[in-house]
C-alpha cells in the first residue's frame, strides 16, 4: 500500500465527511501533482475511490439522522441516470476546458455562499421542497460529478442551503447519499476505457475510509452557519487552484 495514496485518501476522506463532498478536490489535484497521474486518469481513479468514501460518509450521516431518505433517493436516481454522460464526456472534452470548468464551477459556488444571501426561512427541513427538485439536482450532480471525478456535492449542497433553506448538515446527508451509487456508474465507464489507476486504490481507499468516518463526526459537532462558511471558503480556494491552470501541465491521459 502506497504512503502518499494514503495520506490523499485520509485528507480527502476528512474534507469529504466534513463538508459532504466525497473528496474529490482534494483527490484529483493531489493525483495529477503528487503522483504525476495525467488528468482524466486521475479523475476516474478518483471516481472509482468516490464509492467507498460516498458509502461510508453516507452511512456516517444517516446515523447521525441527517439523511432524509425520500429527498436521497430522488437524487440518487437522477445521479445514477446522468452518471453514464457525465463520465462518457470527459473522454470528449479537452483537459483544459474541463479545468477551466471545475475551477469556474468552485469559485462560483464559493462566493455565492460567502455574499451574505441567508437560508429561506423555515426549520432546515425539506418538507416543503418538490420531489422533482431533488431529482433535477441528481441528474446535475450526476453528470458533472462524473465529467470532473468528483462527488457533485458542489451543486447539490449549495442549492438546497441556499434556494430551498435546508440546513447544511442535512443537504450535505443527501449529497452524500447518492454520491457512491453515481460513483459506481460512472467508474464503470471509465473502467471500460482503462483510466483506472488500481494501484493506488487500497491505499486511497483505506485512507478516504478513515478519514470521512472522522469528518462526519467532526461535522455533526459544528454548528451549521461554522460548516457553511468552511464548505466556501473550501470551495474558492481549490477553484482558485484549477482557474488559473496550475496543473494544465500534466499529461492528459
Amino acid at each position: 500500500m502506497a504512503f502518499p495514496a494514503l495520506v490523499i485518501g485520509l485528507a480527502a476522506g476528512l474534507l469529504g465527511g466534513l463538508l459532504g463532498l466525497g473528496g474529490g478536490v482534494v483527490i484529483v489535484p493531489a493525483l495529477t501533482e503528487i503522483l504525476r497521474l495525467g488528468q482524466r486518469r486521475a479523475q476516474a481513479t478518483s471516481l472509482a475511490v468516490l464509492v467507498f468514501t460516498g458509502l461510508f460518509g453516507f452511512l456516517s450521516y444517516l446515523a447521525y439522522g441527517s439523511v432524509p431518505l425520500g429527498p436521497a433517493l430522488w437524487v440518487t436516481v437522477g445521479a445514477v441516470l446522468a452518471a453514464p454522460a457525465g463520465a462518457s464526456l470527459t473522454h470528449r472534452i479537452s483537459r483544459r476546458k474541463l479545468r477551466a470548468l471545475f475551477g469556474i464551477l468552485l469559485v462560483f459556488v464559493g462566493i455565492v455562499m460567502l455574499t451574505g444571501l441567508k437560508e429561506l426561512p423555515g426549520e432546515g427541513g425539506v418538507a416543503g421542497v418538490p420531489g422533482w427538485v431533488f431529482f433535477v439536482l441528481g441528474v446535475l450532480r450526476g453528470g458533472i460529478g462524473a465529467m470532473l471525478g468528483v462527488g457533485g456535492g458542489v451543486i447539490v449542497v449549495p442549492a438546497l442551503v441556499l434556494l430551498f433553506g435546508v440546513k447544511q448538515h442535512v443537504a450535505q446527508g443527501i449529497s452524500l447519499a447518492a454520491m457512491a451509487p453515481m460513483a459506481l456508474v460512472g467508474s464503470w465507464t471509465h473502467w471500460r476505457h482503462r483510466k483506472i489507476e488500481f494501484r493506488l486504490l487500497p491505499g486511497l481507499v483505506v485512507g478516504g475510509l478513515l478519514g470521512v468516518v472522522l469528518g462526519s463526526t467532526v461535522a455533526h459537532w459544528l454548528p451549521a452557519g461554522v460548516l457553511r462558511r468552511l464548505f466556501a471558503v473550501f470551495l474558492i480556494f481549490f477553484g482558485v487552484q484549477y482557474a488559473r491552470g496550475n496543473h494544465l501541465r500534466r499529461p492528459a491521459s
